[in-house]
């Protein structure tokens, strides 16, 4: 169930690095900076950019859960960094360190796992990211093949929604926050009662939000920006291929430009696609000899928020009765949504003399992070499973197109497949780690830590609540 208390009380400050000079780094860095339970340490391409205090201009509503009424930016707050350094000075970041978290793009973790993993300090630690899609987790568990002691020391996590929207308007000094996701789903391993514990106590401090459990596995199919951007994409750049000379007269918006189209295809990958994908990986692990996932219950993990649960309530012959009401429904409540409103889309202006034009970004994170760390994971998950993805093959088609990118195939192969396009192994699906079958794809997704991590409990137990937290009476 949600975990709404912190269990824990601090009596040292707790030290925090953050991994990457994002928006949400700025936030994180403003509000944990102002908290003195917090020592915060930032690991940047860029720290001659940041200032030693982050301010944060926070935009409130009456309800995180329905960002559409009393809007309003408070009076701007500010924190302290304590550290700043450059990736060359990562060690000295990590020496002391609790808590690990990346808040960098999704395409940026594989990289940073293999910088951060092998200097991880000697002692228990917690890594985590911000935003778990893409199979988070299988990056750790490979480098923790190479480097089995820190794999034995850390307690890994990840957010199933990244939990602001943000956007530094004055990189390394100030940044706007424009909403905060209302429910945190939070994935651990080992899933442990006292790894779950530690991660929900420390994250609902840092936070300030009500933890729910989920799983890798659900972090991977059913995180929300993979199914929003493809489409809005689609839709708002139709038409543009890479190279081509087509150009905009406008910097678009994003969220506020959602139509048809979008609609469409945000609810077909929303309430069937996906849901379709979450239940076969459920009924194929829920069969694994390690009864890891005996009890899943992945349905209940795959909702977002409660609009979407409310939809998600009805049997799926009243929701496919209903689609065109609940498209319509889908991309009004996104345009409605004030938290999303201010987005602009990934544009650039194009330099030259004239009229001002802009062009898509097609290497920004919206497309990077969401077709070959996002829709492209999916697809390849889906196709050893047999499970039909007609949109997500539409949706990866369209943004390969303006990526320049070949990840799938414009037809399939005599096995209805296509995930063996010319840059498939640029993705993070299943298949780029040599997994095939069913039995392999099991078996890849099941992470069972627990008895290589009994040995390292009592030390991280010892480390935990007694150098840092105090156990509290309202447990």
């Amino acid at each position: 169930g949600t975990i709404h208390l912190c269990a824990y009380n601090f009596i040292m400050a707790f030290v925090v690095t953050l991994l990457g000079g994002s928006n949400g780094t700025h936030v994180l860095a403003a509000d944990l900076g102002r908290n003195p339970n917090f020592e915060v340490r930032i690991v940047t391409r860029k720290p001659e950019n940041w200032s030693k205090t982050v301010a944060c201009a926070e935009q409130e509503f009456f309800s995180d859960s329905v960002p559409i009424f009393g809007a309003k930016f408070n009076p701007d707050y500010e924190g302290k960094v304590d550290m700043i350094v450059g990736w060359e000075d990562l060690g000295k970041a990590l020496a002391g360190s609790d808590l690990v978290l990346l808040t960098c793009p999704v395409s940026a973790h594989q990289e940073v796992l293999e910088r951060t993993i092998p200097q991880l300090p000697s002692h228990p630690i917690l890594l985590g990211t911000a935003y778990a899609q893409g199979g988070f987790d299988w990056i750790c568990r490979k480098l923790f093949q190479q480097y089995p002691e820190q794999g034995r020391r850390t307690v890994v996590f990840g957010l199933k929604s990244f939990p602001f929207l943000c956007k530094a308007d004055k990189y390394g000094e100030h940044v706007k926050l424009f909403g905060r996701f209302p429910t945190m789903k939070v994935a651990v391993s080992p899933d442990t009662k006292n790894s779950r514990m530690m991660v929900y106590t420390i994250l609902s401090r840092m936070l300030g939000k009500p933890i729910e459990p989920c799983s890798f596995p659900i972090c991977t199919i059913g995180s929300s920006n993979q199914v929003l951007h493809p489409g809005i994409q689609a839709q708002i750049f139709e038409g543009y291929t890479h190279g081509c000379d087509i150009t905009y007269n406008e910097h678009k918006m994003f969220y506020g430009a959602v139509g048809g189209l979008a609609e469409k295809k945000m609810s077909d990958l929303f309430y069937y696609e996906m849901p379709a994908l979450a239940l076969a990986v459920q009924k194929l692990l829920q069969a694994h000899p390690s009864r890891m996932y005996i009890n899943a219950n992945f349905w209940e993990e795959l909702k977002f928020e409660p609009a979407s649960r409310f939809v998600l309530s009805f049997p799926y012959f009243m929701r496919y009765l209903f689609y065109r009401v609940i498209s319509a429904g889908t991309g009004t409540a996104i345009r409605m949504n004030k938290r999303l409103s201010a987005v602009k889309a990934p544009m650039k202006q194009v330099p030259g003399d004239g009229p001002t034009k802009y062009v898509p970004v097609t290497d920004s994170r919206m497309f990077t992070d969401d077709i070959p760390n996002g829709l492209c994971v999916l697809l390849g998950m889906a196709e050893i499973l047999g499970v039909s993805m007609p949109t997500t093959v539409f949706l990866i088609q369209e943004n390969q197109k303006m990526m320049g990118k070949d990840y799938i195939t414009d037809k399939p192969n005599r096995h209805g497949h296509y995930c063996h396009g010319t840059d498939w192994e640029e993705t993070n699906a299943p298949q780029v780690y040599g997994v095939k079958t069913q039995k392999e794809l099991a078996d890849f997704l099941v992470w069972d830590r627990e008895k290589e991590f009994a040995e390292t409990e009592k030390e991280r137990g010892f480390r935990l609540q007694n150098h840092h937290l105090l156990p509290s009476s309202k447990l």
